[in-house]
Order: structure tokens, then C-alpha cells, then sequence
């Protein structure tokens, strides 16, 4: 199938990586509503209103990419005229806007995505078929990290994300979204979290972040996110009863010598073996340490191919509206942990919205 897109918001992360991404792949851009003119001409036709961009001619997906707290009109909008959605992450600001758009998705029997373009990294994908290998056991223990500048951020301090009621919050709910979906994907959900959340900069939000995590598994381990550091970081280390494991989701830097590491006394599955880099080229990976090596993939090419193909074959998004649902939920856990010096033992009342820390 060719798709028409139609896109609400047209700031940098669609301009840069949406619409690369939709064109690479064939699909045309029908309609774009932003606030900014100027910024919706950019990326396409330009619509006149949210509603006029989701109905406009030939518009099969729309791409839900405006600040956070307005996801829900968007998503709403779209499932309203029977648009299939793909909404960038977080889902919302609270569990009870994630939930209506879930519903209206449903009512009207559209597909609904959320953009954990993560998921889609040649990195994070090889590691996910190791761990449902059994290659590295049942995991016990866990870490990861996102460590990033904050000029990363475009705009500087006139990006929605420094306003806090538009996005909820600097870091915990912006990327640190990203690697507790990705901590869901490998080890499984998460049954309670604590918190301690600073703030480095002279921005007053959320910017040094640590949580401490147990899966409903069992499993203990501590997620961090930085938006201070001077360069970028992003490793993950899962250590489980039988190996280790250790990826980056998107950075390979002087602290990683290849992008996938496993360590595993037991034979490595074919599959992933492909992608071993020993000392001799015929010697294949394992067992012991492994470097693997996969082909770099672009991550929103990935998850728009996988999004078009869930649409075309009739089947519900490989990283649907629940999932996007379930990681705001440990978010909020984790700033109602921090708000009340506690921990706090999920799932949550489905009423509950992000506690925004401030300092």
C-alpha cells in the first residue's frame, strides 16, 4: 500500500525525522497543521486546523506529534474521522487521557502506535532475541542509561519540553520513556519503583534522575537519566542466571567496544551468531564473551515500516496504544515515589496525573 500521511505538530522531530523517514518509504504527505505556518510549510500542505488536516483527501495515518499534553485532541481527532494513528511518546501527561485515546482507537478500529522508535534499533532487536533465547537465563538484575547533553534538545529554552504543564516534565517523562519501554520489552512489567529526581541545570525541571526498579519477575535494577552530561551515553547491562548482556540502544562510544556483547556459556542461536565478529573470521561467537555487530538501521524508518505493514495485513501494532499506556504508568509511579519520599507498588489508579517536580 502507498499511505497518505497527514501530520499535527511540525517541529523538529518531524521535519528531521518523521517526514525523512514517511518519504524513504513511499508515503506522500497530504496535510500538516501546526500552530506555526511558517514551521507546516516546511513539511508539507498546510491544513488551517487539526480537523482539516486529519480529513483532508487521501490521508490514511496520521502522526500525532505536537506537545505532550495536547496527544489526546490529536489522537481523538484522528480516530474520529477513521484515520490509523501513530502518536509520539509519551501518550499523554496522565493515565486517564492514555486511556480515552485507547478507547476512541477502538470505538473507531483504527490502529494506534506509539513512537518508542527505540524499539526498531538493529541493537535493541538483536538483544531482545538473545534474552527469548535463553541465552542469558532468566535476568535478575538490570541497569541502563540515558546520558545526553542538553543542547541536544532543539530549540534551546523556547522547546516545548521547558514548559512544564505542555510536556510534563524535562527528562523522566521525554527519553527516559524510551528505555522503561524498553525495560518492559526485555524483562517485563514493572511491579513497584522508588525515586530520587535533581535538577543540575538553572532550568528548574528535572534533569539527574535515578530509579530504583523490581519487575513483577523479580527482577532489581536502576534506570538513569541525565540531560546534563557533556556527551552521549546510552547503555543497557542485563545479567541474568545463565550470561550477561550488555547493548546501546543508539550510541556507540569509547566505553563500548561493539554495539551487543553477550556473555553465555551455552551456544549462541544461529540467527545471532551471523552478526559475531571473533579474531578469527571462522570461528563463530560463544561461548564466553560474544561482540555482535548489527547492520545500523534507521529507527524511524523502522518503526513506520513495521506501523504500514501492521495496518496492511489487518494485525494491531507490534508497539500499541497499551504499551504506551503501561510506561506512563511507571513514569507517574516514579514521580509520585519522588513527591512522596516512598515507593510506590503499581498498576495505579487509572485517574492518576504526572506529579511535575520542580526545584
Amino acid at each position: 500500500m502507498k499511505f497518505g500521511v497527514a501530520f499535527v505538530g511540525a517541529g523538529a522531530v518531524v521535519e528531521e525525522r518523521h517526514l525523512p523517514a514517511v518519504v524513504a518509504l513511499g508515503a506522500e504527505v497530504r496535510a500538516v497543521y501546526d500552530p506555526n505556518p511558517a514551521a507546516a510549510a516546511r513539511v508539507g500542505p498546510v491544513a488551517g486546523s487539526l480537523e482539516e488536516a486529519v480529513r483532508a483527501e487521501g490521508v490514511d495515518v496520521v502522526t500525532v506529534a505536537s506537545p505532550n499534553v495536547f496527544h489526546r485532541a490529536g489522537v481523538e481527532a484522528a480516530a474520529a474521522a477513521g484515520k490509523h494513528i501513530l502518536c509520539e511518546k509519551p501518550i499523554a501527561t496522565n493515565l486517564r487521557d492514555a486511556r480515552a485515546m485507547l478507547e476512541a482507537a477502538e470505538r473507531a478500529g483504527v490502529a494506534l502506535q506509539v513512537g518508542f522508535h527505540h524499539r526498531f534499533s538493529s541493537e535493541f532487536k538483536l538483544a531482545k532475541r538473545i534474552v527469548e533465547s535463553g541465552a542469558i537465563g532468566r535476568v535478575r538484575a538490570f541497569q541502563a542509561m540515558i546520558s545526553e547533553p542538553l543542547s541536544l534538545v532543539p530549540g534551546g529554552r523556547d522547546n516545548y519540553r521547558f514548559d512544564a504543564e505542555a510536556s510534563g516534565g524535562l527528562s523522566l517523562i521525554d527519553f527516559g520513556s524510551h528505555r522503561i519501554d524498553q525495560l518492559r520489552a526485555l524483562v517485563g512489567e514493572v511491579a513497584s519503583v522508588e525515586a530520587r529526581l535533581g535538577c543540575v541545570g538553572t532550568h528548574g525541571l528535572d534533569d539527574n534522575i535515578t530509579l530504583l526498579v523490581e519487575t513483577r519477575d523479580g527482577a532489581l535494577g536502576t534506570l538513569n537519566f541525565h540531560r546534563f552530561s557533556r556527551g552521549a551515553v546510552s547503555p543497557t547491562y542485563l545479567i541474568g542466571d545463565k550470561g550477561t548482556l550488555c547493548f546501546s540502544a543508539y550510541v556507540v562510544n569509547p566505553f563500548h567496544a561493539a554495539p551487543v556483547a553477550v556473555y553465555s556459556e551455552e551456544p549462541l542461536p544461529a540467527d545471532v551468531r551471523v552478526y559475531g565478529r571473533g579474531p578469527d573470521w571462522w570461528n563463530p561467537p560463544g561461548p564466553g564473551w560474544s561482540a555482535l555487530w548489527p547492520p545500523v538501521e534507521n529507527t524511524f524508518v523502522g518503526q513506520y515500516r513495521a506501523f504500514f505493514s501492521a495496518i496492511a495485513e489487518g494485525r494491531k501494532p507490534e508497539v500499541g496504544g497499551e504499551e504506551g499506556y503501561r510506561g506512563l504508568e511507571v513514569i507517574i509511579a516514579a514521580s509520585k515515589a519522588f513527591g512522596g519520599g516512598r515507593g510506590v507498588e503499581l498498576p495505579l489508579d487509572p485517574e492518576e496525573d504526572v506529579i511535575i517536580p520542580r526545584f
